[in-house]
């Protein structure tokens, strides 16, 4: 069985917060720190973390499996980090893996066992993606590509190019997973909002 690498999404600019919210305060750790662990707590088996420049060095020998790459292109969109993230995973293994998983570093609420849902549902017919779906019908992370993707992903440009194309492809299929689509942080209110869900003190001090 090939391996399973995961690609966490970090590297937006965080304009509407105005502070990068990757560093925010979420519990005893930040926001991008406990998507982190909750990735590595998966059964993937390589995790690449993809921080735009300002986030060089977020966690310098950082106890863990997870690989932090640059994505020295991140104005140009998320198509950009994706790539930088599977080309990274690549490097880090024997060559590109069977398959990527896509998390995003901003929502906290995907857990391990979605994640690994997800990769069980791509491996019982390898489509060229699975995304995910959830009970109030919204389509979201986590999302697996087929190594057979990663061509097309290669093309991609921008924030909207990857989800034109799951829209227009007719292998995607769609995984069930329980309860409403996981929120992720955007502006202030999503912050709160969400460190009030866990029981967590916001750090709600612009910088």
């Amino acid at each position: 069985m090939g391996e399973i690498a995961a690609v966490v999404l970090a590297a937006g600019a965080s304009s509407r917060l105005g502070r990068p919210k990757q560093a925010l305060s979420f519990g005893d750790v930040t926001l991008l720190e406990h998507v982190v662990r909750t990735v590595e707590s998966s059964g993937v088996d390589r995790v690449i973390v993809v921080v735009n420049a300002t986030l060089d060095g977020v966690a310098p020998e950082r106890p863990g499996r997870a690989r932090f790459v640059v994505n020295h292109h991140a104005a140009t969109g998320a198509a950009s980090s994706l790539q930088t993230g599977i080309a990274a995973a690549a490097d880090a293994g024997s060559g590109y893996p069977e398959a990527a998983v896509v998390v995003l570093g901003d929502m906290p609420d995907v857990d391990a066992t979605a994640i690994d849902r997800a990769v069980s549902a791509w491996r019982r017919s390898r489509p060229w993606a699975a995304m995910s779906t959830y009970d109030d019908a919204g389509i979201a992370h986590p999302m697996v590509f087929s190594a057979d993707a990663f061509g097309d992903l290669a093309s991609a440009r921008g924030d909207k190019s990857v989800w034109r194309m799951l829209r227009q492809r007719h292998d995607v299929v769609h995984v069930a997973q329980p309860g409403p689509t996981p929120p992720d942080v955007d502006t202030w209110d999503d912050y709160a909002a969400l460190c009030a869900a866990h029981g967590f003190t916001p750090d709600l001090t612009p910088r």
